[in-house]
Order: C-alpha cells, then sequence, then structure tokens
C-alpha cells in the first residue's frame, strides 16, 4: 500500500486529523529546569522537535547527488542515543551525533546519504532502556507506520513564491484603466433570460454605469435598470433575471497596471489573474481562444505591459489556466444558435463550421460505444458526442434522444452548456492522445512543438497551422510573454473519456504540463484548485505534477471553521462535523499539524494560504455564523430569495483580523482576494465577485483593517522566520480559545498569540520551549513595539478578542 493510501485509510475521512498522543505534552509550560538527566530511562516528549526547514534539514531541496543532514533537538542531556530510520526500497539506519547545544536543548545530526528515489524518514529516540519514536506528526511511544518526513530528490518550488505574498484578482471587477476598451450596450448576446417576463430573451452583453451597482444575479433589485442600456429589467426579487454572465464592469490589464503602486505599498509581491484570454463572459472561464487575450481586457499588448510594469518593481504575474474545457464559442466547437447569432465583432461564433455544425450536419460516424467521430472535421473528437438519454446533469435539460445523437449532445463541465469538455483521449485519425496534448504541453517529453511526434514526424491532423503556433499553449505565455506561473483551473476533471463517458485524474496530463513549463523557466510556479484532502494528495506526492494547490482544506477550511463556524464554502458548519459550534484549538491544531504532515517541505512552503476566493463567499461575510450564504437552491435549478445574501449586517471585522493574524504568520504564502485587506464583502458567487469601489477611495473603506495588513505584510517581509522558518506549537487554551506557536530560524525567534474569544486576555505562552532567555525586554511586539520580560520561561502578553500578537525575540 502506498504511502497516501496509508495514510487515507489510517483516518477514514475524519475531517479532523488526529494528532498522536501529544495533546497534554504541549499543554505542559513548566521550565526546563524540572526536565530529567540523562539515563533516566524517560524520553521527554516536549523537547523533541524537527521539520524539513532550513533549521533541521540541508539541503532543503537536495538533488539526487546531494547527501541530506537532518538534525533533531531534545532536552539538554535527555538522550543517550538518536538515529535516523529511513527507506529507499529498504529499512536503513544511519546513527546520529549531537553537534551542537543551548541552554534548553541538544541538537543531533545526521547524514542520509545521495538517492535518486523518494526517501521518507523518522527518528528513533533512546533514553537508556527507553525508546520513543518521531515523525511529522509528533512523538509516539510505538513507531508509526505512515507520515513520515519525505524527500523528493530534484523537487524544488519558487523561492519567491515561498518568500512571497499573493494578491487574487478577478480583473473585470478590480479597475477600469482603459473606459474605450469596455463592453458597449447590446455589443452582443449570450444566452437567455431563464424567468420571468423575459424568458426566452435574449441576455444582452453591456456594462453598468456605477461601480456601486452589485453584479446581476438571481436576487439582485435592478435599480439600475433603464439607466445602463441593454440592462434587463427588473422582475423582482428571487428572479432569474440574468443569466449569462455578460454583466461588466469594465475592469481591466490597464487598470491593474494602474493600481501597482497601491499593491506595492501593500507589500504585495505576486499577482495571480483570474481568466484573461478571449470570452464573451465576465468571469472567463469559457475561453474562445487560448492564444488572445481578451479584446476588452486590453488584448496581448496589455499583457506584456502590465507584466513589464510588474517585473519592473520585483512583481510576478501569474495566470490561470482553464484546459478541462473550452466556452461554447470556441472555434473547435463553435455553438452558435439561436439568439446567440446576434453577437457581432470580436465576440460572434466564428464563421467557419467547427464540431457543432459537423455533428449538427450529420458528418460524424458513430463507435460501438456510441462516441461520435468525425472525418470531416477532426475537432469532433475534441469532445465527447454521445447519446445522452441516460446522461442529465445540474441544471441542464434532460436529453433523451432515443439513439439519435444530436449537436446538442456533447459532455460539458458540471452540466453548463456553455463549458464543453476537452476530451485527450484517443481520436478516429489515429493520433492516440497526442494532438491535444501537443496542443497543451509539447508530448509526453514537456519539449515538443505542435506537429511534432516525440521523434520529430508530423502528426496527421497536426492542429498547429489552425491555432496559428508552433508552441504549446504551457510555454506560450511563459516564453513570449514572462508569465511567471500557472494556477489551473478544476485539474482533477481533465482527462478524456471511458465508454463514451467523461474520465477525469489524468495525471499524465500535468505531468507533461509540468516538465513544459520547466523547460520553459526553472522557476515558475503551477498550483490547482483542488479543495478536498482526497483530491489534493495524488497531484503533491510524487512531486512531479504541481508545486502546491489553493489550500481550502489544509488552511482555509479549518480557519474558517475555527474561526466563524463553517467552512469555506459556507456549505458545512462546525456542527455538521459532529462538533460543537466553532473547532476548539486541539481540533485546528490537530487538523494544520496533520496537513502540513502530508507533504514534502517545499510544497508545504509553496502553498497557496488563502482565506476566500473568487469561488466562495468573503471571509468577512462568514462572520455572520450560520447564515446560508447562497441565493440559489442546491440540487434544483430553480432560485429563490434569501434575505441574507445582499445583507452584510452583523459581519465582524475583528474576525477577519484574528484570521489575517494567522494567515500572515502562517507556514506557505498568505493570499489576499481583492479587497479584502479593506473589507470587502459578499456572499457567493457573484456576491464575493463586486467590484472594488476606488470611486469612493477610504471612504468606503475598513482603513484600519488595511493599516493592520501593511504591518502585518512587513512583519512577514521583515523576519524570514514568518516565511520559511520553522513551526511548532507552544500553548493551547481550549476554553479560553488561545492558540500560540512558535516561528524561528537563524534570524529571530517569533511567538505568535492568538486570542479567538470576544474579550481580552492576558495570556502566558511558555516561550522557553523556543529556547527565549529569561530577562527584561528580551521580546518585541513587532506591530506595537512594546517590550515584553520573559519570567520563569514565560511571557504573559495582553491580546484583545479576535486579534493577536507577534512576540519577536531576535
Amino acid at each position: 500500500m502506498s504511502r497516501t493510501a496509508r495514510y487515507l485509510s489510517s483516518i477514514a475521512c475524519a475531517p479532523v486529523l488526529p494528532i498522536v498522543a501529544i495533546a497534554a505534552a504541549l499543554l505542559v509550560s513548566s521550565p526546563p529546569l524540572l526536565h530529567a538527566a540523562a539515563a533516566d530511562n524517560n524520553v521527554e516528549w516536549d523537547g523533541l522537535f524537527s521539520d524539513q526547514s532550513a533549521n533541521f534539514m540541508t539541503p532543503t531541496e537536495p538533488s539526487a547527488s546531494d547527501n541530506i543532514t537532518v538534525r533533531l533537538r531534545a532536552f539538554r542531556n535527555d538522550l543517550t542515543a538518536a538515529a535516523v530510520r529511513y527507506w529507499d526500497g529498504a529499512e536503513r539506519f544511519v546513527s546520529m551525533t549531537k553537534t551542537s547545544t543551548d541552554t534548553v536543548y541538544d541538537y543531533y545530526s545526521g547524514v542520509i546519504p545521495a538517492h535518486s528515489e523518494t526517501i521518507w524518514y523518522r527518528f528513533r529516540i533512546t533514553d537508556g532502556s527507553k525508546s520513543a519514536w518521531y515523525n511529522p506528526l509528533g512523538p509516539s511511544d510505538a513507531e508509526p507506520s505512515s507520515r513520515d518526513f519525505q524527500i523528493i530528490p530534484g523537487l524544488s518550488t519558487p523561492d519567491w513564491l515561498k518568500n512571497g505574498v499573493i494578491y487574487q484578482i478577478f480583473v473585470d471587477r478590480f479597475f477600469d484603466g482603459d473606459s474605450g476598451n469596455n463592453v458597449g450596450a447590446n455589443e452582443y448576446s449570450l444566452g437567455v433570460h431563464w424567468d420571468g417576463d423575459h424568458q426566452g430573451d435574449p441576455a444582452r452583453a453591456y456594462t453598468h454605469s456605477s461601480w456601486s451597482h452589485q453584479p446581476d444575479n438571481a436576487l439582485k433589485h435592478l435599480a439600475n435598470a433603464g439607466t445602463d442600456p441593454g440592462a434587463p429589467q427588473d422582475e423582482g426579487l428571487g428572479r432569474m433575471t440574468y443569466a449569462a454572465n455578460v454583466d461588466f464592469f469594465g475592469g481591466d490589464l490597464a487598470g491593474v497596471a494602474a493600481k501597482l503602486d497601491y499593491l506595492q505599498d501593500l507589500g504585495v509581491t505576486v499577482l495571480y489573474l483570474n481568466p484573461i484570454f478571449a470570452s464573451p463572459s465576465n468571469h472567463k472561464y469559457d475561453t474562445m481562444d487560448f492564444r488572445i487575450v481578451d479584446p476588452h481586457f486590453g488584448g496581448n499588448a496589455a499583457l506584456h505591459d502590465l507584466i513589464d510594469a510588474a517585473h519592473g518593481r520585483g512583481m510576478k504575474v501569474v495566470i490561470d489556466g482553464v484546459f478541462n474545457h473550452t466556452g461554447h464559442w470556441h472555434r473547435w466547437l463553435n455553438r452558435r444558435d439561436g439568439d446567440e447569432a446576434l453577437a457581432t465583432g470580436d465576440y460572434a461564433p466564428y464563421a467557419e463550421d467547427g464540431a457543432f455544425q459537423a455533428v449538427e450536419t450529420g458528418q460524424f460516424s458513430v463507435s460501438s460505444d456510441g462516441v461520435a467521430a468525425s472525418t470531416v472535421n477532426a475537432a469532433v473528437d475534441r469532445y465527447t458526442f454521445r447519446d445522452m438519454e441516460t446522461y442529465t446533469a445540474a441544471c441542464q435539460s434532460p436529453l433523451p434522444k432515443n439513439g439519435v445523437i444530436e449537436a446538442d449532445e456533447y459532455f460539458s463541465w458540471w452540466g453548463f452548456s456553455s463549458l464543453p469538455k476537452i476530451n485527450y483521449d484517443a481520436d478516429s485519425n489515429g493520433d492516440g492522445m497526442e494532438e491535444l496534448r501537443y496542443w497543451l504541453y509539447g508530448g509526453p517529453n514537456g519539449i515538443g512543438n505542435l506537429g511534432e511526434s516525440a521523434s520529430g514526424t508530423v502528426i496527421a491532423g497536426s492542429i498547429a497551422e489552425e491555432v496559428g503556433t508552433t508552441k504549446p499553449i504551457a510555454r506560450l505565455w511563459i516564453e513570449d510573454f514572462g508569465v511567471d506561473g500557472w494556477r489551473l483551473d478544476v485539474p482533477n476533471d481533465a482527462g478524456g473519456r471511458s465508454a463514451g463517458y467523461p474520465t477525469s485524474n489524468d495525471h499524465a496530463i500535468w505531468k507533461g504540463f509540468r516538465k513544459a513549463v520547466r523547460n520553459a523557466r526553472l522557476d515558475t510556479y503551477i498550483f490547482g484548485e483542488l479543495w478536498t484532502e482526497s483530491d489534493v494528495a495524488p497531484y503533491l506526492d510524487n512531486g512531479d505534477e504541481f508545486d502546491a494547490v489553493m489550500n481550502y482544506h489544509g488552511f482555509a477550511d479549518p480557519v474558517s471553521l475555527w474561526v466563524n463556524g463553517q467552512n469555506t464554502a459556507a456549505e458545512k458548519t462546525t456542527t455538521d462535523l459532529g462538533q460543537a459550534d466553532i473547532m476548539t484549538v486541539d481540533q485546528l491544531d490537530s487538523w494544520l499539524s496533520g496537513t502540513r504532515a502530508s507533504f514534502a517541505g517545499p510544497i508545504v512552503y509553496a502553498m497557496d494560504n488563502l482565506l476566500d476566493s473568487h469561488d466562495s463567499p468573503r471571509f468577512l461575510r462568514r462572520t455572520k455564523a450560520h447564515k446560508i450564504l447562497k441565493g440559489w437552491k442546491e440540487g434544483s435549478c430553480g432560485f429563490y430569495s434569501n434575505p441574507d445574501f445582499y445583507d452584510g449586517s452583523g459581519e465582524d471585522v475583528w474576525k477577519l483580523k484574528l484570521a489575517l493574524f494567522l494567515q500572515m504568520s502562517y507556514v506557505g504564502a498568505p493570499s489576499l482576494f481583492y479587497g479584502d485587506e479593506v473589507g470587502l464583502s459578499g456572499a457567493d458567487d457573484p456576491s464575493c465577485r463586486q467590484p472594488f469601489n476606488w470611486n469612493y477611495g477610504q471612504q468606503s473603506w475598513r482603513v484600519e483593517l488595511r493599516d493592520l495588513v501593511k504591518k502585518l505584510i512587513a512583519a512577514r517581509k521583515q523576519y524570514s522566520a514568518l516565511r520559511t522558518g520553522s513551526m511548532m506549537t507552544l500553548y493551547r487554551h481550549n476554553d479560553n480559545q488561545i492558540y500560540a506557536f512558535g516561528r524561528w530560524d537563524s534570524g529571530a525567534r517569533i511567538t505568535v498569540v492568538l486570542n479567538n474569544s470576544s474579550y481580552a486576555q492576558d495570556v502566558s505562552v511558555p516561550v522557553w520551549k523556543l529556547a527565549i532567555p529569561d530577562g527584561n525586554n528580551v521580546l518585541e511586539d513587532a506591530l506595537t513595539g512594546a517590550r515584553l520580560t520573559v519570567a520563569s520561561g514565560h511571557a504573559t502578553v495582553h491580546v484583545d478578542g479576535h486579534f493577536g500578537a507577534l512576540l519577536v525575540n531576535r
């Protein structure tokens, strides 16, 4: 059984991960002088520590030719022996030697020989006749069977990311830098109204007249109807008035460039842009052409300008890759029917026929499993057409065609017909999997060009000519535009078809994609949108697909459950998980520690630690605990009125402040969603995507919140311990909801204290665990400059309710 399989079976899908028998030990607050000396046959668990930071492992990103030195900490004079037990296909042991000592601890070192394959290791610790074991979950009496430290030779993640602060931008809603490229009234139509007096009428694109408007959705009072040309008429709260995501605010890449001063002042170092490629929608996950930046965003030239300006400030730019599906107006499918034919200009469906027309006119054959293929239009093979009599997806009408394939019968992402799913499997031309995989990443070795097989021969049916470039998409934007990385949308859904039905989790796609991206430039960043633990592990375990993921499971969910009592998507509460209204501190620490223990160090330090995103209610809105934050009814295409959807009353900005303290001091890269720093709120999509209202400037902002974010980011930048240092739990108190942990490296030892209660508390933290000595003024609050005294190994700090403190010892 693989390491991942053993781990998943051991936790049996539990929502909170167990840590073996260390809860009591971490609450011990006695100074180290009380601990036993050597050879008393008792290993003092509270002194044991190791991780994969530079404090305890060098090099942290070893190659196949590097010997690896690993270290272990224990109380002074406590151990009689220590050894590294590692596995490289066979069990091996390396003796450890005491190499240094400080006022509290001894440090032991051992060398694991260079190896080209993955290595797992744990420590065996001995005091006389007593032995214990230590792995990422902590100490245990019995030898653990899984969850060891993992070394993947050759695995590296970008240092600029590990040391960075990410800022996610939904471009249309951020800032209008060039009003000349805005969507015009009635410029095109896409889809139809779903309900009300205008049911069946075309949904026509338009740009809002004011950035104070809310985005159009099912529950919006369209008070601006009549002032915005082309806006639908108000049909009343609870009616679906606008179906096609074609209301715009005018944000563009020139607008992002215009706000680089603001972002740099905030402390941002990495821009993550939601999709920017040509698309008729405001979200742009329905791509028409993966080689063209949307003209309403300024086109390819605007991206060049933005990247040049960002790089000139030392900032990086990461873009969204949507390769599980195209838009239904993509040239390959080119679905055009009904009122959508009203579209003109850049957003008209292509004049030449696509797969849709080939199937619609009967230019296809059907294989034994009912799958359509065509020798007339090769693009038919790039999607999956078949009799869908037994297939019905949410919000898509049943399609009982009695065995006759018609043009609307193609598989799409979650049944959204505007998002037809790409088929990466074998096609009728005999090209195997190569054609679309070469289009995306250049073949299995990640270096081929379109129109070439691995042996250099031309593939029949090559798409190089039709897409107008020989460079695969994965490399094109890195090599020709200077993009610094990819965020990959729903990567676990990408795949092909089996017996006519879509399959997913095709890891060969992302292995090839990684090779192509890293061949284009070594320090690129690749992270995926994966929400659950079972989804995440297969993409990170071997280090040959993603650098990291959007850390919903390992960070966003447990933090929101602890602070707000509900998860990131506001779909589960702690009550659903069989817990109290909010998670206990023990449960939070167990979840965080358990997920950190799941992956190799370079991955853990590269995680995208978000609080919210374009796919979730804002964190601030979730501070209204146990409120349904969706405007639509689960499991149905019907809509109903939810008064909480636009009601921001009762939000608690202090809870957001607490979450920001944890986000900015935790292991991994903090990721802000645009406007988080000024208290931009909102429920589920599209409310979470409302515009950043620059018109009001600081009058509408929570200025004190932005000031806090700036200070927290500044502290993170000043102290590398908060970025790449070690992390260990120092103190937990469930009743008082106090959580304290240490971050440290050779430059500083920092105590992070978090108070999740609603009232101020004086908290005594055992800082002796960080080997911080007694004395006056040895700790300084990084935000206020206040100096603290350490006495009997403890520091006492006053922490406001739903707030925190960063205490620095240099």
